[in-house]
């Protein structure tokens, strides 16, 4: 059973902390064995970690088997360890890339996958960034990596959601108690 991806604008934090080690680490170059497996009921196939983010690779309706998947992820997370965020206003659209990132299969397995092109990203109104990558959506299929499928509707309050991080192989789990009619960060 696949779970519909809702784009949600907000901000979630847990309500405990927790011993994650210390930002920024490169999560590509850990071993999938650095965190705990506590949370292995979260399903991760679909879930994408990134060097320094998560992410998820989408899927729009009546999308064919044969083209190339996307990864979608937060506008944050095209920041470098070494660069800064993107300033207020900036949109970087269809850009080369070569980003690499992990998918995953299952919590304990991951396939390698490259980006060739960041689609869009911004920080502005919105916290997003849209990657093409160079697999298709067949491709992900013969490894057994399953696309969320990019839902057009908004989720209701109430609903329960998942949030599946790949980058530190946690998951939470809460529902939707409001929406914010304007999110600004700064």
């Amino acid at each position: 059973m696949r779970f519909t991806l809702y784009i949600l604008t907000g901000l979630f934090l847990p309500l405990t902390a927790f011993a994650f080690p210390q930002a920024p680490i490169d999560s590509l170059e850990r071993p999938l064995s650095f965190l705990s497996l506590e949370n292995i009921e979260y399903d991760y196939n679909g879930i994408v970690k990134l060097s320094n983010c998560s992410a998820s690779l989408i899927r729009f309706n009546n999308q064919p088997e044969d083209s190339q998947a996307y990864v979608l992820t937060n506008g944050h997370c095209l920041k470098t360890f070494f660069g800064g965020f993107l300033q207020p206003g900036e949109v970087r659209y269809k850009e080369s890339s070569n980003r690499r990132m992990d998918a995953y299969i299952n919590v304990n397995e991951t396939v390698r996958i490259r980006a060739n092109s960041l689609v869009y990203g911004t920080m502005t109104d919105t916290d997003a960034a849209l990657y093409r990558i160079n697999s298709t959506y067949k491709d992900l299929k013969d490894k057994g990596i399953e696309a969320f499928y990019l839902s057009d509707q908004r989720p209701s309050v109430n609903d329960d959601i998942h949030i599946v991080s790949g980058y530190w192989r946690e998951g939470f789990s809460c529902s939707i108690e409001k929406f914010v009619h304007e999110l600004h960060e700064s």
